[in-house]
């Protein structure tokens, strides 16, 4: 009696119309989606040793047919062993069975035989990055695309693919983003509940995973930025040490939706110092070093100052390692807060820093803009603009006493 006759007797019972939806047309792949044991397989590939090598009419191997149903790890083992170019040969629609597998084990097997596999975008342009459907296999093909310098940047090795952009211009981050972003908001709206947490179990896995890239971008943001001394850019990669918040509006990506179920999961980061002694908000105050090349989409930096501060007001009590209060950087960073309204909230929160003086320069509030105004230009486009008068004006009006203290 031949294998192929067991395989058809054993197995009768299953529906053959899914073979023919799935278009497997070989003894081989049969064996592989009918979910056929290790040694029925071994037995198959035996008799016909060619049948490694066949492709259905989506274009799938044995092997991508494999991972595609998460077979199990020895049969994997079996039929990479047997044609280890499989794993670089893709589909019709260009992805490699990297892209389909969700087993951390099998994803090792394939990057170690075909490394280069991190770096092949499908038709839609789309990394393993993009399609990794647990945080685990995100981690891994982070860390292997690190490690093989996938899509680096400004000669650093920290990107490992985020940057790739799939078919529609989004990136693994903000793909990521807006999924998140329609969970909650499906889920407000069908439950017309205030808090945003407890996510729903698939929101909760895009969190996770979306977690690990924020934290790996927050990593390469780091090494790429000169101001920032290795200290800093050792503990950025540190799980103790790592600030979701803090990392959401340094790198832009402080979207609403995601702001706030980072605000909810960790209350207690809008008032604690990342490395460089900042909180979120003196981060926002600055404009942080938004990279539209991760995400196009952005939250103005005035109601992002505004949800750190419905958080917590004493944000905009809190110095930095130089003893800079929010005001103060506010004040410096340009005149674009006066006009949409975040300096307001932040002296609304602490009308004190009005009459403190900044450490660094010596001076009050209200002559930091001065002085800021020779060195920044303004963006509001209008002609013959008088923003850098008005931001002046405003801050004395809110402390005119601040003037007493200055001629006594």
């Amino acid at each position: 009696m031949d294998v192929v006759s067991t395989i058809e007797r054993k197995y009768v019972s299953q529906e053959e119309k899914i073979e023919s939806i799935i278009g497997v047309n070989c003894q081989l792949q049969r064996a592989v989606s009918r979910n056929c044991p290790f040694s029925t397989i071994r037995s198959v590939l035996i008799e016909n040793p060619s049948s490694i090598r066949h492709t259905d009419s989506h274009g799938r191997t044995p092997l991508f047919l494999a991972v595609l149903l998460n077979a199990n790890l020895p049969i994997i083992r079996l039929l990479l062993a047997a044609y280890p170019d499989a794993a670089s040969i893709a589909n019709h629609m260009g992805e490699l069975p990297l892209h389909v597998t969700c087993s951390i084990s099998t994803a090792e097997l394939l990057i170690r035989e075909y490394p280069e596999g991190i770096r092949r975008p499908t038709k839609a342009k789309w990394l393993p990055l993009h399609t990794a459907r647990s945080t685990p296999l995100a981690k891994l093909i982070i860390e292997e695309g690190i490690k093989r310098h996938v899509n680096c940047r400004n000669n650093t090795s920290f990107v490992s693919g985020m940057y790739q952009k799939d078919a529609e211009g989004q990136t693994p981050l903000e793909r990521l983003g807006n999924s998140i972003t329609w969970c909650v908001r499906c889920t407000i709206s069908g439950t017309r509940k205030q808090r945003l947490v407890p996510l729903n179990p698939i929101a909760s896995i895009l969190w996770n995973q979306f977690y690990i890239l924020t934290r790996a971008s927050a990593k390469y943001y780091m090494y790429t930025q000169e101001d920032v001394d290795l200290t800093c850019r050792s503990s950025c990669w540190n799980e103790e040490k790592f600030y979701m918040v803090h990392s959401l509006v340094e790198v832009g990506l402080c979207w609403q939706e995601l702001l706030e179920v980072a605000l909810e999961l960790y209350p207690e980061q809008v008032l604690e110092q990342d490395g460089l002694g900042r909180t979120p908000l003196a981060i926002a105050v600055t404009g942080g070093r938004r990279n539209k090349d991760l995400c196009q989409r952005e939250l103005p930096f005035h109601e992002v100052i505004q949800l750190l501060l419905k958080q917590s007001k004493e944000a905009a009590r809190i110095p930095d390692r130089r003893g800079r209060l929010p005001l103060h950087i506010a004040a410096e960073a340009g005149r674009d807060l006066f006009r949409k309204g975040g300096i307001k909230d932040i002296i609304f929160a602490e009308p004190r820093a009005l009459e403190t003086r900044d450490p660094k320069t010596g001076m009050y509030p209200f002559m930091i803009a001065a002085t800021a105004s020779d060195r920044s230009g303004c963006d509001c486009g209008k002609e013959g603009c008088c923003c850098a008068i008005d931001a002046i004006y405003f801050l004395l009006r809110e402390s005119p006493s601040v003037l007493k203290i200055i001629i006594s």
